[in-house]
């Protein structure tokens, strides 16, 4: 995984709340393979980027996920393929998940179910 960013997309851009999730921009610290589990609140730790921490998702518009995967030359120092997802979501298909679910295409998904679907996509 090379970059992954959250961003609220709300047409009411008056409304300010610094407790609200505006978004994130992070990139890894080195190119990272397999399951990254990131919190939708902040990037993990060793990562870097735009962070401003929140606590809660916003009630009005919705948020996008989108994330950027490649495959690494280490001999030509270039990456060779790029893949980018996009995933979006209103706070209250986040905030209804079961401990477990996960979020794809419009519905609740258990994790084998998400991997499946992950897979099926590529």
């Amino acid at each position: 995984m090379e970059e992954v960013s959250i961003r609220h997309i709300d047409d009411d851009a008056d409304r300010v709340d610094a407790e609200v999730l505006d978004g994130w921009s992070a990139r890894p610290p080195r190119a990272v393979a397999g399951e990254q589990e990131i919190s939708v609140y902040h990037p993990p730790e060793d990562w870097h980027g735009k962070v401003r921490p929140a606590r809660t998702l916003s009630a009005n518009g919705f948020y996008a996920v989108e994330f950027v995967i490649g495959r690494w030359s280490q001999e030509e120092r270039v990456t060779l393929v790029k893949y980018r997802g996009v995933n979006r979501f209103e706070a209250e298909d986040i905030e209804g998940l079961d401990p477990g679910e996960w979020w794809a295409d419009d519905e609740a998904m258990n994790r084998a179910e998400f991997q499946k679907h992950a897979d099926d996509a590529c």
